[in-house]
């Protein structure tokens, strides 16, 4: 590279004075540079993780959670710099106003060549009402033998929680992780569904039941793939778990365990989530 080919950028070699880096020679210059680019690459690595670089989540250190900043920067909350913005999604009108131009400053309140503009999207949710259903049991005599006998509740209602209601709960307390405590909360204030602890957690069992299966069929897919990639890494929703991954060429499976966060270490991930066939 020529000596004027070389322009080391502002600040790089401001301990070097001018004199003597003109003198220096041209291989010693490139190498200077060389050097100072990799101090400045490995300095940057030193504060990376999963949140600001493209580093997996596996990668962070387990002990190091994630946290707010002590002082609360003030002024408006501005975009990360080269961050794409996205503008909220337009969903598809239940309802649609239109909205035409308030009289004229000059007192006129005809316009022509109305032209569209612009579309403001409004979102609101309907007002909850829940449906709450009484079966009156009744029974009585068989007017031909005297036998008694009684009404049955159809299958579908025995459990006193529709699915509707039921899938909502296992979405706040599976998927969200949220306490049995703050569903129960969630129930009485926003459906106005008075619910008990125990009964929050039959729910949630019986929808575990349900998908069990299905949930057994995609790991024992994953786990008899030819090729198969494990992972595991911190899993914060209130408190320290871990969340697992099986991946192969025909599936995946995925283990969440929020009881006994990163015990046993690789090998038990391994012992659980890849069974090789035949040692199942």
């Amino acid at each position: 590279m020529p000596p004027e080919a070389i322009k080391p950028d502002v600040g790089q070699t401001s301990d070097i004075p001018q004199d003597d880096w003109e003198k220096t020679p041209a291989s010693v210059k490139a190498l200077i540079l060389r050097l100072l680019k990799r101090i400045e690459d490995l300095e940057a690595r030193l504060g990376q993780n999963s949140q600001n670089s493209n580093r997996p989540p596996s990668s962070d250190s387990p002990y190091q959670k994630p946290g707010f900043e002590k002082e609360k920067k003030k002024g408006k909350v501005k975009s990360r710099k080269g961050h794409k913005g996205h503008r909220q999604q337009m969903l598809e009108p239940t309802e649609t106003r239109s909205v035409c131009p308030q009289p004229c400053t000059c007192g006129c309140d005809q316009f022509v060549d109305l032209k569209w503009y612009y579309t403001h999207q409004h979102i609101e949710l309907p007002e909850i009402v829940t449906k709450v259903i009484h079966f009156d049991l009744y029974g009585g005599k068989c007017s031909r033998c005297g036998k008694v006998n009684k009404g049955h509740l159809p299958v579908e209602f025995q459990t006193g929680y529709g699915p509707r209601l039921s899938a909502l709960i296992v979405e706040l307390a599976g998927i969200a992780a949220n306490s049995r405590d703050m569903v129960q909360r969630f129930c009485s204030s926003v459906l106005r569904v008075p619910i008990s602890l125990g009964a929050i957690q039959k729910v949630l069992d019986r929808a575990s039941k349900a998908i069990e299966p299905h949930y057994g069929a995609c790991g024992d897919k994953a786990r008899t793939s030819e090729i198969n990639h494990i992972d595991e890494t911190p899993w914060y929703k209130g408190r320290e778990a871990q969340l697992a991954v099986g991946d192969g060429q025909s599936g995946g499976c995925f283990l969440y365990d929020p009881y006994q966060p990163l015990q046993g270490g690789f090998r038990e991930t391994h012992r659980r989530l890849v069974r090789h066939p035949g040692k199942r």
